[in-house]
């Protein structure tokens, strides 16, 4: 198998680190003008790839984050209204 089909394959796969350490080897390997240059395109297109895919689990992690954040906000804000009014009720029984 050809390495920049290999390469395609363990994106597909969801191997990065694999995908990634083959472009290395890949790079290191003695080619002719004309060949490095095709390598080097086809590796930039396989390396757009591989960017998008981490930026975009990436992206999903901040946005789960975010909504784990706002949802511990919102309950700390139901418990914070509980506690004051509990408070603000027991304040005015003792009264």
């Amino acid at each position: 198998m050809d390495p920049l089909t290999r390469i395609q394959q363990l994106l597909a796969e969801n191997k990065f680190d694999e995908a990634q350490a083959l472009m290395s080897t890949v790079l290191e390997q003695p080619l002719s003008p004309s060949e490095r240059g095709a390598q080097a395109v086809g590796l930039m297109s396989t390396y757009v790839q591989v960017m998008n895919a981490i930026n975009s689990r990436y992206e999903q992690a901040l946005k789960d984050a975010i909504e784990d954040l706002e949802a511990a906000r919102e309950v700390n804000e139901l418990l914070s209204q509980k506690v004051s009014g509990q408070i603000g009720g027991q304040a005015a029984v003792a009264a």
